[in-house]
Formats: C-alpha cells, structure tokens, sequence
C-alpha cells in the first residue's frame, strides 16, 4: 500500500502534465501555466514545460497579430476567407473569442481520444 502510494506521488506529475499537453495539441490554449508545491521532485520538469507552454502561446499571440496586419487585396475574396478564418480559430483557441465550429486535427484527434491504461509497479 505505501509502495503504490508513494509511484503515485511520483507519477502523478507526469500524468498531469500530459492531460495538459494532449489539451495543447488539440489547441486548447486557455489553461493555466501546470504548476506543482515548489519543492516537488519535478520542479525542474514544470518549469522547462511551462516555459514551452508560455513561449508557444506567445508565438501564436504574434502570429495573429501578423496575420491581422496583413493587406489582402480586397479583390481576392478566397484569401480573404482563409486568413480570416485562421485568424478566428487561432484566437478560439487562445480562448479570445469563441470557436466559430468544432475543429479536428488529424492525428491531434486521435491522441485526445486515446483511452491509454497505466500501470505503476
């Protein structure tokens, strides 16, 4: 009993952080920052991945704001949807504004709907 209660102290990190990571891929960047009590094992580990987490979500902070400085040419009606389409799910999935439709992703998909069973031994 104290053995599998002390694995799961120690592997329950790395479950949450990969909860977090499969909400990420399926673009759900609304979440928190995964943060642990600062003097867990894993401090390191929630740091570099908050540090990822917070750098990527930056990244596509900018990407929108280069995509909405864009000057499209009016004429050009498709390129016009499609950039204001990417626009809007990038901003959904930041949690700026509300998705404009459910969106899959391919293999992203795949992964949220992955039922895995783990063992610790």
């Amino acid at each position: 009993m104290v053995t599998k209660r002390m694995t799961r102290m120690i592997v329950a990190p790395i479950w949450s952080i990969e909860r977090h990571m499969k909400k990420v891929t399926m673009g759900d960047w609304e979440s928190e920052d995964f943060k642990l009590p600062p003097q867990h094992e894993f401090r390191s580990l929630v740091a570099t991945y908050s540090y990822l987490y917070r750098t990527l979500r930056t990244h596509s902070l900018k990407e929108i704001e280069a995509l909405e400085s864009l000057h499209l040419d009016p004429q050009d009606q498709n390129t016009s949807t499609v950039v204001k389409n990417l626009i809007e799910t990038k901003k959904a999935q930041l949690g700026i504004q509300p998705a404009p439709e459910v969106l899959t992703y391919g293999n992203a998909a795949e992964i949220s709907s992955t039922h895995w069973t783990r063992h610790a031994s």
